[in-house]
């Protein structure tokens, strides 16, 4: 129920419980609430941004090749940062800006260590159903091989950091907390998951679709986008490296073409565990 359904049901109902008082008092009326945009006005941001981040990327594989992930997360997010600046709104608030502590981000760092290895996995079986075509497995290759170090170091500021802010920014900032004002938070969590999948590379979209559900269920439950930003960094840390290196020749690791079975279970552990322990430290928004 929606914090306006809720309030509307108090007020005319003819006996209310002293709790139900409470919170009329204590919970703000949607007019009340801290501005933001609304979710037209931001799709229209993030897919015109998408496009013309998208032009940017095409053209430095032309001029410059190790600048295009730093380039393409620069212009993905400069036009809702000038729309915001533009119209006045608290850019902290709008984009879930808030610190977490050491706690949570503790619980948070336990699941970006373990959740990247079940992705990869999840990868793996995806793709023996819907194969990636060898030319845009060609392409990515190349637009996430590292030959000097300043590639490596510009691969890491665009595809490590940058587009973990930038991409939190928007996607479990501005837009979800957006859904979360209209929708039940299950719907605004899927809906800003599918977009941001959408913005992927395609044979990626099952695969970006579930770590989006994680980071915006993160987002919602601790009010902040650092959790996600956390585990979303570390994710794209890990595919940058195995991108590098060639699994199949680290015995440890590969296992008939899937990850080493010992490695899921341990993954999967510290994962469930890492999520438990988030859970304990957090709570979600009163609804």
């Amino acid at each position: 129920m929606r914090l306006s359904e809720r309030r509307g049901s108090c007020r005319h109902h003819p006996f209310r419980s002293f709790q139900e008082e409470i919170d009329e008092l204590t919970i703000p009326p949607e007019s009340e609430l801290p501005r933001h945009p609304e979710i037209r006005r931001i799709l229209l941001l993030i897919f015109g941004s998408f496009f013309l981040s998208a032009m940017v990327v095409y053209l430095a594989s032309l001029y410059a090749r190790s600048l295009q992930m730093v380039a393409g997360e620069f212009f993905l997010v400069l036009p809702s940062l000038l729309y915001l600046r533009a119209k006045t709104y608290d850019s902290r608030t709008v984009l879930r800006l808030w610190p977490a502590n050491f706690k949570v981000l503790a619980a948070s760092a336990v699941m970006a260590v373990a959740a990247p290895f079940l992705l990869d996995e999840f990868d793996r079986i995806v793709q023996t159903f819907i194969e990636m075509p060898a030319e845009y497995e060609a392409m990515l290759l190349e637009m996430f091989r590292a030959q000097t170090l300043f590639d490596w170091v510009m691969l890491f500021l665009g595809t490590v950091l940058l587009a973990a802010v930038v991409e939190e920014m928007l996607f479990r900032g501005m837009l979800q907390q957006a859904l979360e004002r209209k929708f039940d938070p299950p719907f605004a969590i899927f809906i800003s998951a599918m977009i941001f999948a959408m913005i992927h590379p395609s044979p990626w979209l099952l695969q970006v679709l579930v770590i989006g559900l994680l980071f915006g269920y993160c987002a919602w439950r601790s009010g902040s986008i650092v959790p996600g930003l956390v585990i979303h960094a570390f994710n794209n840390a890990f595919a940058l490296f195995f991108t590098n290196i060639d699994t199949e020749q680290l015995s440890w690791y590969s296992w008939n073409g899937h990850v080493h079975p010992t490695i899921v279970a341990v993954a999967a552990c510290l994962t469930f565990y890492g999520l438990k322990w988030f859970n304990n430290l957090t709570r979600p928004p009163q609804s």
